[in-house]
């Protein structure tokens, strides 16, 4: 049996292979918080809960049908077994397997061979910024063990945090156990910014450290700064390596969509609060896709690599009261803005542009993150999520 609030991290905080022992066709499935099945669409799987230190699964009627009891680690990958109660004359067993979301076929393509061997070599800095809130920390290290899992030359993180006491205490114990043997051939630290004059001044700190940590030391080729919940991957890494240079001759730069999932699977666009109307939008032509300019640019990260760097930490999005000249966004918003609107090229709303397959009218996998919380999709009273992904473009 297991503690109810770890076990219940787990299972919200990860994808699973969900279907009969010993058999291959397992299907993809999520717990959502508010108690239902997403993804997997059967009445005798539609809602989830803990009891007595299990999982179990139930009919849409409320009626139990499974019971995980039984924990395995095969592989360096959790297996959940148990008893599926509706069987007659006696149970046989069902399994749940943890998914990296990297390895989810509907959010992730398999890695490009060719973009491997480009990004194989690179050493990447992330930055973190967290506010602390215990609920939040799954979040935290489910972002850290998508960038442990970089196929890279080196990765160190960064976590920048007002968490102090107590709860600087909750937050190494949880890092520390919950990434254990995933640092050996990177690093993990922890930066405490006490006594802050304004919490939303967290998300400028890593500047601070920025010239001495990544531009003036040859140990890293790329930075990324991000907030502490948004699952970025080594898809969109490698994306943003392979266009970056070519876009960069046009004084463009690659950008992203950060995504929410409903419950029944449905993928929502974070930041766009309107329908993007493709006959008015500038664009670029590269290969199979265009690359749109569309009006709300904004990402809660950015990757630079040293020349990108260079240009950043002398323009003024790099300073917290001068960015204000650059656009209305927030206090918090600018610290990720990057070089969203630095030199913009004539015609252009910023510098940012986000790939659409020209056929599908669709954006590929790999520009789109994740927002791990999946939160504003299920609030009325904000303009976030509310738009479906394949209808975002008209």
């Amino acid at each position: 049996m297991w503690n109810d609030e770890i076990l219940r991290n787990l299972i919200t905080s990860s994808l699973w292979r969900y279907g009969e022992w010993g058999k291959d066709n397992h299907s993809l499935l999520r717990f959502a918080p508010n108690g239902k099945v997403a993804w997997y669409k059967h009445y005798n799987e539609a809602l989830w809960r803990l009891k007595e230190g299990c999982i179990v699964i139930s009919h849409i009627d409320g009626m139990e049908t499974v019971r995980f009891n039984e924990v395995h680690m095969v592989d360096q990958k959790i297996h959940l077994v148990g008893d599926f109660l509706l069987s007659d004359p006696s149970p046989f067993k069902m399994t749940l397997t943890s998914v990296d979301f990297e390895e989810a076929a509907l959010a992730i393509p398999a890695p490009d061979q060719t973009a491997l061997a480009e990004t194989a070599g690179n050493r990447i800095l992330v930055s973190l910024c967290f506010h602390f809130r215990a609920a939040t920390v799954k979040y935290l290290l489910q972002v850290i063990r998508n960038y442990l899992s970089f196929p890279v030359a080196k990765l160190d993180v960064l976590i920048y945090t007002n968490a102090s006491g107590e709860d600087l205490g909750v937050l190494q114990a949880a890092v520390q156990q919950g990434l254990s043997g995933q640092e050996e051939r990177n690093s993990v630290l922890i930066k405490p910014v006490p006594n802050l004059d304004d919490p939303w001044l967290l998300p400028w700190a890593h500047k601070a450290d920025f010239k001495d940590l990544f531009l003036d030391r040859d140990d890293y080729t790329h930075y990324i700064y991000s907030e502490d919940d948004l699952a970025f991957n080594f898809a969109n890494f490698q994306y943003f390596v392979r266009y970056r240079d070519t876009l960069k001759s046009l004084g463009l730069v690659p950008a992203f969509c950060v995504t929410e999932y409903s419950d029944d699977g449905q993928v929502y666009a974070k930041e766009q609060p309107y329908k993007i109307d493709l006959s008015l939008t500038r664009s670029v032509r590269i290969g199979d896709l265009n690359f749109i300019n569309h009006e709300n640019p904004y990402n809660a990260f950015y990757i630079l690599d040293k020349a990108m760097a260079q240009a950043y930490i002398s323009s003024d999005s790099f300073d917290v009261e001068k960015s204000k000249g650059k656009c209305v966004w927030g206090i918090a918003e600018r610290a990720a803005m990057g070089l969203c609107y630095e030199n913009i090229p004539e015609g252009f709303a910023s510098t940012y542009v986000v790939p659409l397959d020209r056929e599908k009218k669709t954006i590929p996998s790999f520009a789109m993150v994740e927002h791990l919380p999946n939160k504003y999709v299920n609030e009325k009273n904000t303009a976030f999520s509310k738009i479906l992904l394949r209808d975002l473009f008209t």
